[in-house]
């Protein structure tokens, strides 16, 4: 499996600027971002090593409700890595935090990855 961790909890909606707006998935590229990211979803916890030449953290986030988000399946083939993931519906829109899930994933073998009706490259 490409997917060698994963971090879930609450993020502070004043930082959402790190990543597309618009978008339910990101991908964090580079040492600059992860750490300004990290800090702002855990500021108490030390900073996860990453190597950036092999690996990319993919953020899946909510984009109208606070909803917990799970990985429920991560598949690959011809190089596409289609994330599959859940989560609890509530009615609480986002007011200054949302959800959402960190992904440690190894792209050495992939090309691009999908999350629902998102396909982003690598």
């Amino acid at each position: 499996m490409n997917v060698e961790q994963t971090w879930s909890g609450s993020y502070p909606l004043s930082q959402v600027r790190r990543f597309d707006s618009a978008c339910r998935m990101s991908l964090i590229r580079d040492t600059h971002v992860w750490d300004a990211v990290w800090r702002a979803f855990r500021p108490r916890s030390p900073l996860p090593d990453v190597d950036f030449s092999t690996h990319r953290i993919v953020v899946v986030r909510n984009l109208e409700f606070v909803n917990p988000i799970n990985l429920r399946d991560a598949e690959v083939g011809d190089g596409l890595l289609t994330v599959t993931v859940s989560e609890a519906r509530t009615a609480r829109p986002i007011s200054d935090t949302l959800h959402c899930l960190l992904l440690l994933v190894d792209v050495r073998t992939l090309v691009s990855i999908r999350c629902g009706e998102q396909t982003l490259s690598v």
